[in-house]
């Protein structure tokens, strides 16, 4: 009955953390990419990688923590200036005999959604799945001086 309470009380805490985490991204957004709330279409907790974002004069990097993620299982989109990572990381299931006593390594779907903050080479996206890190390179069009028109001004 104890343990009964007391795993009742951690699933109750670990629901708490969610939403708390869910709450921030999605009112404290990254000031260079515009980010969407994470979206789970099945039972599984849902759960949001660690994302890293680092801007360069001519690009931006973005490396995303996926460990246990198979390359199958993932899916990087381009779309417009809207970029999406997402997939699904499968439980891993333990011992046939064994219950587990403590699981925190969420799995589920999970999708991150970024309005990039500018014109990019979409034929330049790279993206690569290492030692579960997705590093995804995207490469800025330089503003010129012609993607400006100027407007002659006339007196009266």
């Amino acid at each position: 009955m104890e343990r009964e309470h007391r795993d009742s009380v951690f699933a109750q805490l670990q629901e708490m953390k969610l939403r708390m985490d869910q709450l921030f991204t999605e009112n404290f957004e990254p000031t260079v990419f515009r980010t969407s709330a994470t979206e789970t279409t099945d039972q599984s907790a849902p759960w949001e990688p660690l994302m890293d974002i680092w801007e360069f004069e001519d690009s931006w990097l973005l490396a995303v923590d996926l460990p246990g993620v198979a390359e199958e299982d993932l899916q990087v989109e381009l779309a417009e200036n809207h970029l999406t990572v997402k997939g699904v990381r499968k439980p891993l299931h333990g011992p046939k005999q064994g219950e587990a006593a403590q699981m925190e390594r969420p799995s589920g779907v999970f999708s991150r959604s970024f309005l990039l903050p500018g014109k990019i080479r979409e034929e330049t996206v790279k993206a690569e799945l290492r030692q579960g890190e997705l590093t995804v390179l995207i490469t800025k069009v330089p503003e010129s001086q012609d993607d400006r028109k100027r407007v002659e001004v006339r007196s009266g």
